[in-house]
């Protein structure tokens, strides 16, 4: 399977799912979900986690710039 990565910008935060739930005040199940339905663009690292911009919360409306 290949992964498409986005370039984005350097200044971009990115956060883990974990930091996603806790935002959001769901389980961490749900942003997989999330990730797993495309409703949130995630990045795989090599390392095999995955991280999320924070841009993209900001899109979604669950998070203010």
């Amino acid at each position: 399977m290949a992964y498409a990565v986005v370039m984005m910008s350097i200044a971009t935060t990115y956060l883990t799912p974990n930091e996603v739930a806790s935002i959001c005040r769901v389980g961490v199940w749900q942003v997989w979900r999330w990730i797993a339905a495309g409703r949130i663009v995630a990045i795989r690292r090599p390392s095999g986690r995955y991280l999320i911009a924070r841009e993209e919360l900001v899109r979604l409306g669950l998070l203010n710039e």
